[in-house]
């Protein structure tokens, strides 16, 4: 292909292009700091796992040191970050923790439990496996958990459920987050790079959903 010399900074504005190698110049390849990249990347996750330092915080100081040490430059660092998905990221931690604070989770999950509280255990289990589902796309499903379970275990109770079994349902719905590009991790990660727009979740993600609820529910139904 031919382009201009501004190509590279117009094709930052669009998603129609991904680039793969420096325009001008050979790709990348390994050098005499690959080591040194190799070394930091296992300090990072050897102290986040021995919990000596949250992994933010590990990957904060690896990524001064390499810029530090000349492994990349500072306008290198810079361009590698979407701005977009940060503030996406941002948006949806200020939204989440208001509707923690504000009790808005909490009662978004009780109106759930009532309104499919009178079809019985399999009603309960599915008001309750909805509700953290609705939560998690919200609030992240660390939070929702900690929203969710102490209702759960509550209603679990009352209903003579097993509350092992409504655990185990409120841990592996609040997993399954497939409607929103900020409910896990993993769907925020590919949302920039991958070109994605919000939508293109819900259209994937609301037929997964779906199958996901009605075949947990039923085998926690089941087994409680």
């Amino acid at each position: 292909m031919l382009a201009g010399p501004d190509f590279r900074a117009r094709s930052r504005r669009g998603r129609d292009f991904l680039l793969v190698s420096r325009i001008g110049g050979p790709a990348p390849t390994a050098t005499r700091r690959a080591p040194l990249v190799g070394l930091v990347a296992v300090a990072v996750i050897s102290l986040a796992a021995c919990e000596v330092m949250s992994i933010l915080q590990a990957a904060l100081i690896a990524a001064g040191l390499l810029i530090a040490t000349r492994t990349i430059s500072f306008s290198e660092a810079g361009e590698a970050i979407d701005f977009g998905v940060v503030l996406l990221i941002a948006a949806a931690f200020g939204v989440g923790e208001a509707m923690q604070t504000s009790g808005l989770a909490e009662d978004l999950a009780s109106s759930l439990l009532n309104a499919f509280s009178g079809f019985g255990d399999l009603g309960i289990i599915f008001g309750l496996a909805l509700a953290t589902t609705l939560l998690t796309e919200l609030i992240t499903n660390n939070a929702a958990v900690v929203v969710i379970f102490p209702v759960a275990m509550a209603v679990a109770v009352d209903a003579g459920l097993d509350p092992r079994i409504v655990a185990m349902t409120i841990a592996v719905i609040a997993s399954s987050s497939f409607l929103t590009p900020i409910g896990y991790q993993t769907n925020t990660m590919v949302y920039g790079p991958g070109g994605y727009r919000f939508t293109d979740y819900l259209r994937a993600g609301i037929p997964i959903n779906i199958i996901v609820l009605i075949s947990v529910a039923a085998s926690a139904w089941y087994l409680a």
